[in-house]
C-alpha cells in the first residue's frame, strides 16, 4: 500500500492521474495565448457566451490545449470541444478530421459551427448547445464554483481616512 491506499487502488489512480497529465502539452500553452489574442468575431461573441457560467452553469475555456491540438471552446466537465470553422478552415478540413478523430478516441465531443453562423444567429447556436448539454446534465452535472462572490453592493467597507 502507499499511504493507506490499497495498491490495486492506489496502481488505477495513479493511471489515470498520470493519463490526464499527459494529455497536457505545456508547450501549447504559449500558442493558445496568442490565439485568444487574435480570436476570430465569431469566437469572441460566442465566449461572450459562454464564459462564467452562463451556459446551464457549466465552465468552459477557450484556445485549450488537448493532445497536441488546441480547441476553440474546452468544456470539462462534459468532455465537451466546441470549434467555430472559419475561412481558414476550408483549407485544412483533411487535418481538421484528423485532429477530431483523435480527440474522439479519447472521449471528447465534439460541435462545430461555422464562423458565419455564430455571427448571424448566436441565439440558434446557443440553443443547440443547450439541446446538446441538456440529456446529460444529471450524469455531468456543472461543477459548483468554490467560493461565492460578495454580494454586490457589499462586501468590504473602505477603510477610515487618516487624521493628519
Amino acid at each position: 500500500t502507499s499511504q493507506g491506499v490499497p495498491l490495486c487502488n492506489y496502481q488505477s489512480y495513479m493511471a489515470i492521474i498520470n493519463r490526464t497529465f499527459s494529455l497536457y502539452k505545456p508547450h501549447l500553452k504559449n500558442l493558445s495565448r496568442e490565439l485568444r489574442k487574435n480570436s476570430t468575431y465569431g469566437e469572441r461573441f460566442l465566449w461572450s457566451k459562454l464564459k462564467g457560467k452562463q451556459l446551464l452553469g457549466y465552465s468552459f475555456i477557450r484556445q485549450a490545449p488537448i493532445l497536441d491540438y488546441i480547441v476553440d471552446f474546452y468544456c470539462r466537465e462534459l468532455k465537451l470541444i466546441i470549434e467555430i470553422d472559419g475561412f481558414s478552415h476550408n483549407y485544412k478540413m483533411e487535418s481538421d478530421i484528423i485532429r477530431q478523430q483523435s480527440l474522439e478516441k479519447e472521449g471528447y465531443a465534439f460541435l462545430r459551427f461555422q464562423e458565419r453562423e455564430v455571427r448571424k444567429d448566436i441565439n440558434n447556436i446557443i440553443q443547440r448547445i443547450v439541446d446538446w448539454v441538456e440529456p446529460r446534465i444529471k450524469s455531468h452535472p456543472p461543477t459548483t464554483p468554490r467560493r461565492s462572490r460578495p454580494p454586490l453592493g457589499g462586501g468590504c467597507k473602505p477603510l477610515p481616512r487618516r487624521k493628519d
